[in-house]
């Protein structure tokens, strides 16, 4: 594709060349499944955490912590896992009643509703300046997002 002109004389030359499937609308509308964006949120949040977790011990942040400190930081490492889990685990609940393999009817059922309320909704230690800067926002993302998905199973019950 020519975007960008370097000189005057060439403004007069300019052709801007597209590829085909850019110039026309394919006649198939693309189809985008109800919490894909999500699915794809918390998979990369769970690659994050997975990362931190590996380099923890050798990431400086990590190593300067002392006793209670890094014990704290084990315990907010599992409760953004525990988070994740969650989220994960109603993400494909929801995919298994959408594509038919268990009824709508099963999402009220209290197993099957996002759960772990006392860990997942606390607050913890994200805003502790003691504890390494990915592990506070790894903590803020996972309780945003656990909270968002709380709240949306609370009113997808609701209209069952």
């Amino acid at each position: 594709m020519t975007a960008f002109v370097s000189t005057p004389s060439e403004t007069d030359a300019i052709i801007i060349s597209m590829p085909d499937q850019i110039n026309h609308f394919e006649s198939e509308t693309a189809t985008i499944e109800p919490f894909d964006r999500t699915y794809d949120e918390v998979m990369d949040l769970l690659e994050d955490a997975r990362d931190f977790a590996r380099a923890g011990p050798h990431h400086p942040e990590c190593q300067a912590l002392q006793g209670v400190d890094r014990l704290i930081l084990t315990c907010e490492s599992l409760r953004i896992t525990s988070r994740l889990g969650q989220c994960l685990a109603w993400l494909l609940m929801q995919r298994a009643v959408r594509c038919g393999e268990i009824p709508a009817e099963a999402l009220r059922l209290p197993e099957n509703r996002i759960g772990g309320e006392p860990v997942c909704e606390a607050i913890g230690h994200e805003h502790d300046p003691n504890m390494p800067g990915r592990l506070r926002d790894l903590l803020r993302l996972s309780r945003a997002l656990y909270l968002r998905l709380s709240r949306l199973d609370r009113r997808i019950v609701a209209l069952q």
